[in-house]
């Protein structure tokens, strides 16, 4: 279950958007209604939140200030800031404070729907790599003769997951190591020896996205954070970087994942040079 805190100080807006984050599935609950960041702030400090989504412009503290406190406080917390200003400067700041994603007023319910999505496998990855770590560390203490019962933990696959759940964790894994290849479902099916209708439909089931959904999900992502670091370089080869190789291809998946085209990404990037 996703806890989601909605900070926004109009109340009519922000029970908008309370009702579009509920659409996106049962397995979010909106925890927290705030009109200002403070509010939030005080909230988060005393009960565990997953994702907050929150407006820039609010009296007392408002949505940067929140994002760079949650930022220093709770790294772990997802932000997602919706804001009514196209303004590069507020998306820099964002970026400098690990926002997760930066939507436009009035937000659109696929472009949100796709937004949680992303939280989703953000959240599925931490998990996991949690538990890997978990895993490992169990296994050097095993190694080390700490305890029967710690080495039989070590030694055994978790109890809870099945074979073809570790499957879908292996294919997920593989679409992180290998995101800006080729990638093909059919490719994938016949490597972890699925079929390429479970493939599909399997990981939606665990993860909540479809195989070609965390991808993009991956590419983009990636593709953001290169062209803020590399504001010298064309557009097209960030793109192939990532794995698109047809430049307009790349243009349209990346604008409507993030609602802007990387030209003008990159191009409000080097006017700050």
């Amino acid at each position: 279950m996703l806890r989601c805190a909605v900070v926004e100080d109009e109340i009519l807006i922000r029970r908008n958007m309370v009702k579009k984050i509920k659409a996106c599935g049962a397995d979010i609950e909106v925890v927290c209604e705030a009109g200002n960041g403070r509010d939030a702030l005080a909230y988060i400090r005393k009960r565990e939140v997953d994702l907050v989504v929150t407006d820039i412009q609010m009296p007392i503290l408002d949505g940067l200030s929140l994002a760079r406190a949650l930022a220093e406080e709770f790294p772990e917390v997802i932000v997602v800031i919706v804001s009514g200003f196209d303004n590069f400067t507020y998306a820099q700041q964002a970026i400098r404070y690990h926002v997760f994603d930066y939507l436009l007023k009035p937000v659109q319910a696929d472009l949100l729907m796709e937004t949680i999505n992303g939280v989703r496998v953000k959240v599925q990855v931490r998990e996991q790599d949690a538990y890997e770590k978990e895993a490992e560390q169990k296994k050097q203490n095993a190694q080390r003769g700490v305890g029967t019962e710690e080495k039989c933990a070590a030694g055994t696959k978790r109890t809870d997951e099945t074979e073809p759940e570790a499957g879908i964790r292996a294919i997920q894994r593989y679409i992180q190591e290998h995101y800006a290849e080729d990638i093909q479902i059919a490719e994938l099916a016949e490597k972890f020896h699925f079929s390429n209708s479970y493939v599909g439909s399997a990981f939606k089931k665990q993860l909540g996205i479809t195989p070609l959904q965390y991808l993009i999900y991956l590419r983009i992502n990636e593709a953001k954070k290169l062209l803020l670091k590399y504001p010298e370089r064309p557009v097209a080869e960030i793109g192939k970087q990532v794995g698109y190789d047809d430049p307009y291809y790349f243009s349209r998946i990346f604008k409507k994942q993030t609602g802007i085209s990387p030209s003008s990404y990159h191009a409000e990037q080097n006017e700050r040079l």
